[in-house]
């Protein structure tokens, strides 16, 4: 390999070779009691955040009666929220309220990272304070694209609390069961949220740039990737779906709804994907209210009725809930395609 070539690669893979150096390092200790550094590192990782509880404080972690700043305390204050959630050793149990209060710290943290780095000045985002001069007509603009939507996440949010209510006649096992497959759910759906907000993003640069024909064609291609990653996902949970909520319980019942759950809301999977970017494109365009209203006849005109319906009047129980929900779904893509085919939103300016 000539010099040139040689520094190239080097420099395109400098960090895929850190990492092998790195986990070449590292690898050891996975066997060893002690790691490189001769220490045993299993139990300072676990007498440390029990030490710093005891001593009464969280910023500076401590063993052996001494500071211990030779590495970051995110990883013991993970543990330690660990040993607050579950009661570990002579701490006392607090159970939901635990969560909460991790939940709080690391959605605190999270922003705290945010704020630094915008500040910080050395990202592609640059911020200046006389940023924060208050602009009527562009703080006008911002508001009437954000009412659409806020709308739509209103609607719904309030809209699966409802089908809640309609789950909830069926006795704490039925909720526990969609509780547990709608978590199951948001979780899976992170990537194909992930690749609406991008089409959202092409939509929006592309009429920037008055390539209208260029925004549609990155808002379908997204639709089809999603769609592939969708239909592949809804797949698994369809045959894996009765191992996935035993997971999280290991009550019949609860297996049993769940199962149903997943297995009734996974047939929509390739339909929820082709709605979600379409939608996400629309609002990338400047159009939010249009979804606001698509949102109101999905959601509360057709999911809410049809739901009590299905579940009480057929009956078919709590099935007759997650049916309305694939319904539901399967009208607002079909919706959404229509107004996005018909091209007004092509002219919409923000």
């Amino acid at each position: 390999m000539e010099p040139t070539r040689r520094k190239d690669f080097f420099h395109r893979h400098e960090v895929l070779i850190v990492f092998l150096i790195g986990m070449c390092l590292l690898l050891p200790s996975i066997w060893s009691e002690t790691s490189i550094t001769g220490q045993d590192e299993y139990w300072l990782s676990f007498r440390t955040p029990m030490e710093t509880l005891e001593h009464g404080g969280w910023f500076t972690p401590w063993v052996n009666g001494e500071p211990r700043l030779k590495k970051p305390p995110l990883l013991y204050w993970a543990i330690m929220l660990t040993y607050k959630i579950f009661g570990i050793g002579p701490f006392p149990q607090l159970g939901v309220t635990g969560a909460a209060v991790a939940t709080t710290i690391g959605r605190g943290l999270g922003v705290c990272y945010q704020l630094w780095y915008l500040l910080d000045g050395r990202g592609r985002l640059e911020f200046h304070y006389r940023n924060m001069r208050f602009n009527p007509g562009l703080t006008l603009r911002m508001l009437l694209i954000s009412v659409g939507g806020v709308g739509q996440y209103l609607v719904a949010t309030s809209s699966w609390i409802a089908i809640m209510r309609v789950v909830a006649l069926y006795g704490s096992t039925a909720v526990a069961a969609y509780t547990i497959a709608l978590r199951v759910m948001e979780f899976l759906w992170l990537p194909a949220w992930g690749l609406g907000n991008a089409a959202a993003t092409l939509v929006g640069q592309n009429l920037g740039a008055n390539l209208p024909e260029r925004a549609a064609r990155s808002a379908w291609r997204a639709a089809k990737y999603n769609t592939v990653f969708m239909t592949v996902t809804g797949t698994l949970i369809i045959v894996f779906a009765p191992f996935i909520v035993g997971a999280f319980s290991g009550e019949t019942e609860v297996v049993r709804h769940g199962t149903n759950c997943l297995r009734i809301l996974g047939l929509g999977f390739p339909v929820y994907a082709v709605g979600m970017v379409i939608t996400q494109s629309l609002n990338g365009a400047g159009d939010t209210m249009i979804p606001v209203v698509l949102n109101l006849i999905a959601f509360w005109l057709l999911q809410i009725p049809l739901a009590y319906w299905l579940a009480t009047g057929v009956p078919l129980g709590p099935n007759g809930a997650f049916i309305a929900i694939v319904a539901s779904e399967s009208l607002m893509t079909l919706m959404s395609v229509t107004v996005f085919q018909r091209g007004a939103w092509r002219h919409r300016r923000a």
